[in-house]
């Protein structure tokens, strides 16, 4: 069950399948008393689905991704190591949430000297 559910809404999440899911929502919007809310929903999905797809943003978000490392070079040898992301990802989450932590710490402190 878990996996379907997973799937489905991985699917229905897809940058261009929501901005058409919006856009439907618009359409729906304009059939009830909400005409206007309606259109300018309607009209922003298509503005962001046009955007999205005539503008080069896959590759402006994937050059900060290649432009990291230099090209492979077979005169410098194989690689030796691969990178991974889930770790320092992992990692990332962790001080976010250690960080927001000790935030809310902080301010109980603060309130509680008052």
């Amino acid at each position: 069950m878990f996996f379907v559910l997973s799937k489905t809404l991985a699917l229905l999440f897809l940058p261009s399948n929501f901005l058409i899911l919006l856009g439907l929502a618009g359409v729906a919007l304009m059939l009830t008393r909400r005409k206007g809310a309606g259109a300018f929903v309607a009209a922003l999905s298509i503005v962001l689905l046009t955007a999205a797809s005539v503008l080069p943003l896959g590759d402006l978000l994937g050059r900060a991704l290649e432009d990291r490392f230099p090209e492979w070079d077979a005169s410098r040898g194989a690689p030796t190591a691969l990178w991974c992301w889930e770790e320092q990802l992992r990692l990332a989450f962790r001080r976010s949430v250690a960080s927001r932590s000790m935030a809310t710490v902080a301010r109980v402190l603060l309130r509680w000297r008052r």
